[in-house]
């Protein structure tokens, strides 16, 4: 099965005027195994192209993928998806040429029309990495106004990477893209 880990989930619109978006993934010798899932909103398998291009300029198309035993492709009605495993990244017909670096992601709306036609999108990459992070808080509950310290462990194989910077994005309610909900601890049992 797939353990993979998520490092990119963006969305956006494709449109008649922008058809096409391209999203540089970087991909480095420690990972193992990439997954590129892209899902579009019209239940419609032509609405949207999925293709990639590797760092050697390789372009991995449907076809190209189902022709490599070291690529998988699946598509339905509204998503793509690709996973490249170890041979394929790290090149094991040729290691002098791995293929780390920048993976380019391009994902092309079909059939949007010439009148403001749209579909809006989003996509995921997935890394079977050596490298992880390890992420804590100092508690398991923060009121408004709590300070909270947030501690991160990066490491490779398990081992502390020395010198690892980490940089911490805070996003406030009403300042993002996405909705947040706040609730009211809850407490189930007799005493309510």
């Amino acid at each position: 099965g797939l353990s993979l880990f998520p490092v990119a989930d963006p969305r956006g619109t494709l449109t008649s005027a922008v058809p096409e978006v391209r999203r540089l993934v970087p991909i480095n010798k420690y990972d193992n195994r990439v997954a590129f899932v892209v899902n579009w909103g019209r239940m419609d398998p032509e609405r949207v192209s999925v293709t990639l291009v590797t760092p050697l300029c390789e372009v991995i198309t449907p076809a190209v993928a189902r022709r490599d035993r070291n690529l998988f492709y699946d598509a339905k009605l509204n998503y793509a998806v690709y996973i490249v495993n170890h041979d394929f990244l790290h090149n094991a017909a040729d290691p002098a040429n791995p293929r780390f670096g920048e993976w380019t992601l391009i994902i092309s709306g079909n059939g949007l029309g010439d009148r403001g036609g749209s579909e809006i999108y989003d996509y995921e990459v997935l890394l079977d990495s050596r490298i992880k992070m390890d992420v804590s808080t100092e508690k398991a509950v923060y009121f408004a106004g709590d300070a909270i310290q947030v501690n991160a462990f990066v490491h490779l194989d398990g081992l502390g990477i020395p010198g690892a910077k980490v940089t911490l994005r805070v996003t406030a309610p009403g300042q993002s893209f996405s909705k947040f909900l706040a609730f009211n601890r809850v407490r189930i049992g007799p005493c309510g």
